[in-house]
């Protein structure tokens, strides 16, 4: 199910890829990684840290997510009185 959300299947490209950490503290995105996300210049990307690995996130706006949960169930289980 997952799968379907990406862009790309994960498994068909190396998981790795290494960046050199520039004197300015800066890092190039692969081009085969640019490609797959359709990241292009300006896009906000979040920075995670869990467990001393940094995680790159690009952070999409929400129009882009729209229909990204097509068939899900919306039925929600109240309680008394909050319906």
């Amino acid at each position: 199910m997952l799968r379907a959300l990406l862009p790309v299947d994960p498994l068909s490209w190396r998981r790795k890829s290494r960046m050199v950490l520039s004197s300015k503290y800066q890092v190039v995105i692969p081009p085969k990684v640019r490609r797959a996300f359709k990241l292009m210049p300006g896009r906000k990307i979040e920075v995670a840290i869990h467990d001393w690995h940094i995680t790159l996130v690009a952070s999409g706006s929400l129009r882009a997510l729209r229909g990204s949960a097509k068939g899900i169930d919306t039925r929600v289980p109240r309680a008394e009185g909050r319906r």
